[in-house]
């Protein structure tokens, strides 16, 4: 029975090391900013892409810090558009995310998408939405 007191120990070490690798994982990662689960993205690009008001989106950037998460992201909307409709449409997105998505704050920049073929903005990457 004196061989089972250092088996004991290693499982124990073992469940120790496990388990503080995984909360310097999470720690770390709010620390240095990174970016929201798998899961939070999946949810914000399932509403980008119900959404058939605006043309598309880029620039999806999101990170962590602390319990609060912050998400930029860029609408492309018909330039034709009136600024108040467009602003009504980030109205409804920015609700939407945030019935989903607790403690969040978001920033949305609208851009008119460029239907000119000779334009600087066409060699932007757009997530097509329809």
């Amino acid at each position: 029975l004196t061989i089972l007191d250092p088996i004991i120990a290693l499982i124990v070490a073992v469940i120790i090391i496990k388990t503080g690798f995984s909360i310097s994982k999470e720690t770390l990662n709010n620390l240095l900013d990174g970016s929201l689960p798998e899961d939070d993205l999946k949810r914000i690009t399932a509403i980008l892409k119900s959404n058939d008001s605006f043309k598309g989106y880029k620039d999806l950037k999101t990170r962590k810090s602390g319990k609060v998460r912050d998400i930029e992201i860029t609408l492309l909307f018909n330039p034709e558009l009136k600024l108040c409709d467009c602003h009504k449409v980030c109205d409804d997105v920015e609700n939407q995310i945030k019935a989903v998505l607790t403690d969040v704050n978001i920033t949305i920049h609208l851009e008119p998408i460029c239907y000119n073929t000779k334009c600087h903005r066409n060699n932007c990457s757009i997530e097509k939405i329809n």
